[in-house]
C-alpha cells in the first residue's frame, strides 16, 4: 500500500493500536508504527511494557496499557475515542 494511502486510513481513524506480546525482548522494543504514529500526531493505544509504552505516555500521545489487561483496554480505547477532535464526515 502506498505511503499516501496508509497516511489517509490512519487519519479517518480515532486512534492507532500498538500491541506486543508480553516477552522481555519487546520490552526493549520500539516499532516503527510508534514513529509512524507519533510523526504524524495521532493518539495512541499501546498495549505493551517498557520502552513503546514508557515513549508513548511520556510525550503525552496516548495511554499505555499491560498485556492481558482487558478492561483497561477497552478504557483506553473510549479514552482515545474521546480524545479525538471531531472530524467532518
Amino acid at each position: 500500500m502506498p505511503s499516501s494511502e496508509m497516511a489517509r486510513l490512519m487519519h479517518a481513524s480515532d486512534a492507532q493500536l500498538v500491541s506486543l506480546a508480553d516477552r522481555p525482548l519487546f520490552a526493549v522494543t520500539m516499532p516503527s508504527k510508534v514513529q509512524s504514529i507519533l510523526a504524524a500526531a495521532l493518539p495512541v493505544v499501546v498495549v505493551a511494557r517498557g520502552d513503546a509504552a514508557d515513549v508513548v505516555t511520556g510525550a503525552g500521545a496516548g495511554v499505555a496499557v499491560a498485556p492481558g489487561d482487558r478492561q483497561g483496554l477497552r478504557d483506553a480505547v473510549q479514552q482515545a475515542r474521546g480524545d479525538r477532535p471531531q472530524r467532518a464526515t
